[in-house]
């Protein structure tokens, strides 16, 4: 592909209202660390009789049902046939509608911003029906388990991509597995912080935005083990033009471990199991800092004094007990515990460097994408990974419905020698 400018046209139709033309932005949020599936927000010019309509059906929890449909232009055709491809094509449902500014009713139209999500998982997030009793299985075994039922009852709507599974795993088998959350989409949170299918920082996340050649159904559902990138797909930037000149590195955060939650020496751990039984690890020794220093008396005038302090040399003092204390929930054993406090101390202190926030303009949808790891400072390495994503499609400007694509991305930087 060897254009920089790519167009897109957006169309939203009602099958009893007809199509909502005037689309101004369109903006689809995935993240995460936030929320347990993607939505989006639209901002757009609507009859006011038809705010009046929304509204009230909303009011009665009858969310309207729209059609949301994206095409790919082809910016070199001035025919009708410029819509060369279909990039998305789903119905959503509008749970919410508020108008951007006072009604003014001499208008015919108003703009108004609507939240629409894909009604499949909004119901899923609205009701609990997977509640069952699981016996003499894994944590991963119980998330398989759910993942064909919502298949079977659902329907065949889902493509589940799970990456870095094999990364520690934790294969401790449980008695039992009582999985009752408040709702469907909560499951697989629930058993990723319950029952630790991974010894290693986890993520589970329904997408029905996530574009590209491995998703083969309307909603993905990721499973990403942000241990290391060893079972992503590695993209190199500099292949597609996009990538390599039209992203915008905004800011980099360092990752550290500034109050010490786990980069601690000489601690003592507690862990507590689910059997009200604990087991102490004892440290003998540590090291603390000590300082010495002296105060000088300083005249400011013939009546004002002041004491300095005339600052001394930091020393470590050995003592005979620990200076740090750790109360971990067990809900294995105490063994994986350990490794989990440990890979978690591990990642912060060896393998993360930065969290990065990127910017590329003009783009396409797959760029960047959850699954895949980059690598965007051309250093040789894929050290960067996605960890929320918003896609917005904007107006190129009020004289013609054509529509252009940012990407917004916060990523994560690994350390160079972890990005295999």
């Amino acid at each position: 592909m060897d254009r920089f400018q790519f167009h897109y046209e957006i169309n939203l139709i009602s099958d009893t209202d007809g199509e909502i033309i005037d689309l101004q932005y369109c903006c689809f949020i995935r993240a995460p660390l936030y929320h347990t599936c993607s939505y989006c927000i639209a901002k757009c010019f609507i009859p006011q009789l038809l705010l009046r309509k929304y509204t009230e059906l909303i009011s009665l929890n009858q969310f309207p049902k729209l059609k949301l449909k994206i095409y790919f232009l082809d910016e070199s055709s001035q025919m009708s046939e410029r819509k060369i491809n279909i990039i998305y094509n789903q119905t959503v449902q509008c749970i919410s509608i508020h108008p951007e500014k006072a009604a003014r009713y001499t208008e015919n139209d108003i703009h108004v911003k609507m939240v629409l999500v894909n009604p499949m998982l909004h119901y899923m997030g609205t009701t609990n029906t997977y509640n069952t009793l699981l016996e003499n299985v894994t944590g991963y075994d119980a998330l398989e388990n759910f993942e064909e039922w919502i298949q079977e009852n659902y329907g065949n709507i889902f493509d589940f991509q799970h990456y870095g599974v094999s990364e520690n795993l934790n294969e401790y088998t449980y008695e039992h597995i009582l999985v009752k959350t408040s709702n469907d989409l909560n499951v697989p949170n629930y058993l990723i912080d319950t029952y630790k299918i991974n010894n290693s920082p986890t993520i589970y996340f329904f997408d029905n935005f996530n574009i590209d050649e491995r998703t083969k159904n309307d909603i993905a559902c990721l499973y990403l083990n942000l241990s290391k990138l060893e079972s992503q797909f590695g993209e190199n930037t500099s292949k597609f033009p996009d990538m390599e000149m039209l992203t915008k590195v905004i800011k980099k955060i360092p990752i550290k471990d500034a109050f010490k939650k786990y980069d601690k020496s000489g601690q003592v751990f507690n862990f507590r199991s689910k059997n009200i039984k604990y087991n102490h690890k004892k440290v003998t020794e540590s090291n603390i800092p000590n300082k010495k220093s002296e105060i000088n008396e300083i005249n400011l005038d013939s009546e004002r004094k002041i004491n300095v302090s005339n600052d001394g040399p930091i020393s470590n003092q050995q003592i005979q007990q620990s200076s740090y204390f750790s109360s971990v929930y067990v809900p294995d054993d105490f063994k994986n515990a350990e490794l989990r406090f440990n890979e978690t101390k591990d990642q912060f202190v060896n393998r993360l460097n930065s969290i990065v926030y990127i910017e590329v303009t003009s783009s396409v949808p797959d760029y960047p994408n959850f699954g895949k790891k980059y690598d965007i400072e051309k250093s040789g390495g894929f050290n960067f990974t996605p960890l929320s994503i918003c896609n917005i499609f904007v107006r190129k400007n009020d004289k013609e419905p054509y529509m252009t694509l940012i990407n917004k991305a916060i990523m994560v930087q690994f350390r160079q020698e972890e990005e295999n």
